[in-house]
């Protein structure tokens, strides 16, 4: 009889044990800071998981979400959280199937708020998720990047501005001395001076270039060309007047590639100069470039690439620095911008290549860079040592009046007659006159972008439904506007990116109207031979 009363009480006491341990487990369960809620999976007759119903929620995860577990408690999630499709759920149906417990993060746009997400199964089909709201300290972090971005930005105006002021200083300074030379009859020597403000200038648009790159908002005007003379040209110019020796080794047989020039220039410009600045004692830098068809560093795909390399025999990097030497605003030196690899960088992983590189402290640099090459099938694009001139009419449309005296210069001395307009209206309004006085243009050049009026895009849409054969070239100074990389696709021609010289404007006129002659003689039907009529007919016909 004792026995029994014994087990008795041995059951009643692990009866309270469980009930004080549920209480305590409850209380836990209620008093969590983070977010706690039970789900179970609910399959498809095909075994496969269709979505999860909510089991149980703790205060907190109704605090966290705004929901209330009486609104919630045994309905689907699809229904609870407003989705077509449930939330996560090949992730969470694989915890409750595996139970091997995963982590994340996540953002709720309906509530807008950051949230970390522990999800573990406590038992079979069934899986648990822990929530936190990591809102608070994601603003902060954003707020710390912000401010850490504005820092650097102050840095990065500060050395724009300081190379700025330098460039604009050498163009008015020789322009000066120019006019000087000028007013003494010494030609040759202002000529000599406005070169160096011309090479001052070139240096301007290659660092606003250089600007747009790390916006990632310079487009990539690309064509295939061999690479050879862009590679020297610039290493030649960016180490003019120092006391580093260039060294420079091109295959023969080097591959075309696909590329800007402008912007590989740039990224040549940028390397070198980076050179240069880290030997100020002299040196020597050695360029090449090979065919290269092995194994490619990764995130490269296998292929034929040309591979440039420009090696130093300065002091260095430091092993501290290697790694950070492509970020933007990284820079060692008092005045830098710290953008000059990092442009470099963001150029050549445009053009589908990579750029890097090998350096042992006190033994030099070696930078590599893998351009994707392409076949020799097609033509290339060369550019041509003579400037081509011509003849006819060019209507041009530009807001600037100091760009119309200029482009209409330019036309005047290249052959051709501009006829300035400063808006879209007035530039198919000068068409209509054109063509009802049947004087017609060659040509036209307008620019893509005029405030507060109609722009060249709408003005040649005008002109195409009145003339579908108008030909015209697209102008702007924004290289990523989607009409200059395709003005194909937007009935233009072809298109020229401002600032541009006397030889871009000339090539692009003679390529577009050229292939307007083209068009005409092959739309010109036959002339046919007249046959000369038989004598005897020709009695009758008289008859």
């Amino acid at each position: 009889m004792s026995d029994f009363k014994s087990i008795a009480l041995e059951k009643k006491n692990f009866e309270n044990a469980l009930l004080q341990n549920d209480k305590k487990m409850q209380s836990i369960f209620a008093g969590m800071h983070e977010g706690l809620a039970l789900y179970e999976v609910v399959f498809h007759n095909n075994g496969l998981p269709s979505d999860y119903i909510i089991l149980e929620v703790n205060p907190a995860f109704e605090k966290i979400t705004g929901l209330s577990s009486k609104n919630i408690i045994g309905k689907r999630s699809c229904e609870v959280f407003k989705t077509e499709k449930p939330l996560f759920l090949e992730v969470f149906a694989k915890v409750a199937l595996t139970a091997e417990p995963v982590q994340f993060e996540t953002f709720s746009e309906t509530l807008g708020k950051y949230f970390s997400i522990s999800v573990f199964s406590p038992n079979n089909y069934q899986f648990a998720t822990l929530v936190r709201d990591n809102t608070t300290q994601k603003r902060t972090e954003e707020s710390m990047h912000l401010l850490e971005k504005m820092d650097s930005l102050s840095v990065l105006a500060g050395g724009i501005a300081h190379d700025f002021n330098n460039l604009l200083g050498g163009m008015f300074g020789y322009i000066d001395i120019a006019r000087e030379y000028i007013g003494q009859k010494q030609i040759v020597k202002a000529e000599n001076a406005l070169e160096k403000a011309v090479t001052a200038f070139h240096r301007a648009k290659a660092l606003t270039l250089q600007l747009l790159t790390f916006a990632k908002k310079g487009t990539l005007l690309k064509k295939k060309m061999q690479i050879a003379s862009i590679v020297t040209d610039t290493a030649h110019f960016a180490l003019s007047g120092s006391n580093v020796k260039l060294t420079i080794d091109i295959a023969v047989d080097l591959l075309p590639c696909e590329v800007d020039a402008m912007q590989i220039s740039q990224v040549i410009d940028n390397v070198i100069i980076n050179a240069r600045q880290a030997m100020p004692d002299g040196g020597e830098i050695t360029l090449s470039a090979r065919n290269f068809n092995g194994q490619v560093p990764l995130p490269l795909v296998a292929g034929p690439y040309v591979v440039i390399s420009i090696a130093d025999n300065g002091p260095g990097i430091p092993y501290e620095n290697i790694d950070k030497i492509f970020e933007p605003f990284f820079t060692t030196k008092k005045r830098g911008s710290g953008l000059g690899l990092a442009s470099a960088y963001t150029i050549i992983n445009k053009h589908g290549g990579l750029i890097t590189v090998d350096s042992q402290p006190g033994s030099g640099s070696t930078f590599l860079i893998f351009l994707p090459a392409v076949s020799n099938a097609f033509p290339l694009v060369e550019a041509s040592a003579d400037i081509p001139h011509g003849s006819g009419r060019v209507l041009v449309l530009d807001d600037e009046e100091y760009i119309r005296d200029i482009v209409s210069h330019l036309l005047g001395r290249l052959g051709y007659t501009p006829v300035l307009t400063s808006h879209g209206e007035e530039a198919v309004t000068a068409f209509k006159k054109a063509k009802a006085a049947r004087n017609p243009f060659s040509c036209a050049m307008f620019d893509l972008t005029i405030p507060g009026a109609m722009g060249g895009k709408d003005a040649l849409q005008h002109i195409l439904k009145i003339d579908p054969g108008f030909f015209a070239i697209a102008s702007s100074g924004y290289s990523e506007d989607p009409i200059m990389v395709k003005p194909c696709d937007y009935g233009f021609k072809a298109s020229i990116q401002k600032p541009f010289s006397k030889p871009d404007l000339a090539n692009v006129l003679h390529t577009v109207i050229q292939s307007k002659a083209s068009v005409v003689t092959k739309k010109r039907p036959l002339q046919k031979k007249k046959q000369p009529v038989p004598k005897a007919l020709a009695r009758k016909r008289k008859i």
